[in-house]
């Protein structure tokens, strides 16, 4: 493997396992071997740290001043290459979670959305609406929204893994009859494990 790990950077003193923000054992690297993901935090701000085989791989994490408990979920592999992929949690409003990906290519990353205009995939309801999102194959996934209480419409986003960015492809909208969401945002990673 060519990737070297990253060093922390002396002035930000050093950094702390945040334990609430949980801990994930996967294939991050893709090398068939388990890897141990931790949200940690240090006067630089927060960042996922990747343990692979004895190596530290970071990755920062901008996050608002109000959100206060980033979270890392095992997502599964999302965007098609070798090894699985992370969910954290960056932003919290009302009811509504947004999640970025976080992925290993050559090192850690953090995956941009495009059009920026989105900050990240979404879950959660309020009292008038909805979203959710799940991986439809490998490299798609698919982001729902819709009104409550049915009947009401909804739309679908399609977003496409592309280097290291999820671009949106298609957007479409559909008519939501019972409350019952697609099998994607109801079992989000069930196809992508």
């Amino acid at each position: 493997m060519l990737a070297a790990p990253v060093q922390h950077h002396a002035s930000c003193g050093s950094p702390v396992r945040y334990l609430p923000g949980g801990t994930v054992s996967a294939d991050v690297t893709g090398d068939g071997v388990a890897d141990r993901a931790i949200v940690i935090r240090s006067r630089c701000g927060w960042s996922v740290e990747l343990v692979s085989r004895g190596r530290v791989f970071r990755v920062k994490i901008d996050l608002p001043y109000y959100f206060k408990t980033p979270t890392v979920r095992r997502a599964g592999n999302l965007d098609g290459r070798s090894g699985k992929e992370l969910l954290i949690s960056t932003d919290e409003s009302g009811d509504v979670m947004t999640y970025r990906v976080v992925t290993f290519a050559k090192s850690l990353r953090l995956m941009s959305m495009k059009p920026a205009t989105k900050p990240g995939f979404t879950e959660g309801a309020g009292g008038a609406y909805g979203q959710g999102f799940g991986c439809v194959r490998p490299g798609l996934i698919e982001q729902v929204s819709w009104g409550q209480p049915p009947p009401t419409v909804g739309e679908r986003q399609l977003f496409a893994a592309r280097g290291l960015s999820w671009q949106l492809v298609k957007t479409t909208r559909f008519v939501v009859r019972t409350g019952v969401m697609p099998f994607e945002v109801r079992h989000p990673f069930a196809r992508c494990r």
